[in-house]
């Protein structure tokens, strides 16, 4: 019908998909007033990551076995919660936790 589909790509299939690994695995939430995220890794994958745009600031989340890697690739401070930790990303920075 949209003629999405000739190639093997359905857009709606690709959300699904990628709500399912941020807000799934990655455990990112939003409550109305702050970001965090809670991830995690299956067993048989070596790593993830994924890119949010969140209040004009671009973080980059990678998670590998035992530990994730938030980077602030904007030009302001962002505020976040990784597991029970509260934390405020400088811009340009990277935050590395162990998990």
């Amino acid at each position: 019908y949209n003629n999405d589909t000739d190639d093997g790509h359905h857009i709606t299939s690709m959300v699904g998909a990628w709500l399912s690994v941020v807000q799934g695995f990655g455990g990112m939430t939003f409550n109305g007033d702050s970001l965090s995220f809670s991830p995690s890794i299956p067993e048989q994958w070596q790593a993830y990551s994924f890119k949010i745009l969140y209040r004009g600031a671009m973080l980059r989340v990678s998670i590998k076995h035992g530990s994730c890697e938030i980077t602030n690739e904007s030009h302001g401070d962002v505020e976040f919660s990784l597991g029970e930790k509260k934390f405020l990303l400088k811009a340009g920075k990277t935050l590395r936790e162990i998990l």
